[in-house]
């Protein structure tokens, strides 16, 4: 039995199973059928292997319609992993790909808040307003139900901290 279960996300044959056998060719893989899949995996504590699969997965499909996908899983991860400077160089370059991208802006707002850097983080959450104007809290609090309490309580302070309202 494989000591390390790595999610990608699917389905086989991706960029994302390819980098992610190069990172670990005896790991046992699991293929995430959505980006909410992936990112229900790094709530549950797995940011680390996220964030190597993901910079893999980069390398390797540097320009496909994937690149996104993998930049928000980065930022995400590099979110729970603490490395906040990281989100938000991710974040940044997944709201140049993709600038109407609710997660892009609240990854960046979140990021900014833990670093300190309030009016920053107020503008990038103001951007997920823009993009999402009504019941954003909803919309966060649906999507990371199922996750960490630890990693979901962390992430929500950081966007109360940016200014979302309860």
């Amino acid at each position: 039995m494989p000591a390390l279960r790595l999610a990608f996300l699917g389905p086989r044959g991706t960029f994302t199973e390819q980098a992610a056998l190069l990172y670990a060719p005896d790991a046992e893989l699991i293929a995430a059928p959505s980006i909410a899949d992936v990112t229900q995996l790094v709530i549950a504590g797995q940011a680390d292997e996220a964030i190597r699969v993901s910079q893999r997965g980069l390398r390797l499909n540097a320009h496909g319609l994937s690149v996104w996908l993998n930049l928000d899983v980065l930022a995400f991860s590099y979110f729970v992993a603490g490395r906040y400077p990281e989100a938000v160089e991710a974040s940044r370059r997944l709201i140049e790909m993709r600038p109407d991208y609710l997660w892009g802006y609240l990854h960046l707002a979140a990021s900014f808040a833990r670093l300190d850097r309030p009016d920053e983080a107020r503008s990038a959450l103001e951007e997920a307003l823009r993009v999402q104007p009504d019941r954003l809290s909803d919309v966060i609090r649906i999507t990371l139900a199922f996750g960490d309490p630890t990693v979901v309580e962390r992430y929500t302070e950081a966007l109360r901290k940016a200014g979302l309202e309860a």
